[in-house]
């Protein structure tokens, strides 16, 4: 699955709870959709905040220097 359907799921995700968070304290059906796209929107600009400070998003990211495989404890770089 492609990470851009993977970020459209999440900014959806964020959204939902905003506009469901809104509905029980009360709101309006108006201003719940409201309430729900500014939540989508702030998270998916924090998002790119964080992209823009050089922050990387990777399913398949290396491990962290010094990482240790269990199963070659004698490699310090975690590769084969």
């Amino acid at each position: 699955m492609p990470i851009n359907v993977l970020d459209a799921i999440g900014l959806s995700v964020f959204g939902v709870l905003g506009a469901h968070k809104a509905l029980e304290l009360g709101f309006g059906v108006v201003q719940a959709v409201i309430v729900g796209t500014i939540t989508g929107v702030g998270v998916g600009t924090i998002r790119d905040v964080i992209r823009m400070l050089g922050v990387r998003f990777d399913l398949h990211a290396p491990r962290p220097p010094g990482h240790r495989r269990p199963d070659r404890p004698d490699d310090p770089t975690g590769h084969r």
